[in-house]
């Protein structure tokens, strides 16, 4: 039997080699995908000149929620149910206020 040296070559995607992230303070909304319209409202806050992750959506909306930040970067996340992700999303919730709570209090 063969057996591929997986190890010696494997090739890291663009994302893997340098992967996004976002820092938590920037965080400004946590929203269910179920809830949002398929595109953003031209007179949001929001409104980007990228492409939104809404109109290219591969994840189930109603397991869905996206971070977005305050650099207008909206981050796509998928849970394995919607129990799963209303949980998710409460806890972003509480971590994102307690930290601006701490940041602003000192």
């Amino acid at each position: 039997a063969h057996q591929l040296d997986i190890a010696n070559n494997r090739q890291l995607n663009a994302t893997a080699k340098q992967p996004h992230n976002m820092a938590i303070l920037t965080i400004c909304r946590i929203l269910e995908m179920d809830a949002l319209p398929s595109s953003p409202p031209s007179d949001s806050f929001f409104t980007s000149t990228k492409k939104s992750v809404r109109s290219s959506l591969l994840a189930k909306r109603s397991c869905s929620f996206v971070l977005r930040n305050s650099f207008d970067e909206e981050f796509l996340f998928e849970a394995r149910s919607e129990a799963e992700r209303d949980e998710i999303v409460h806890d972003w919730k509480l971590v994102v206020a307690r930290l601006a709570s701490y940041a602003i209090t000192g």
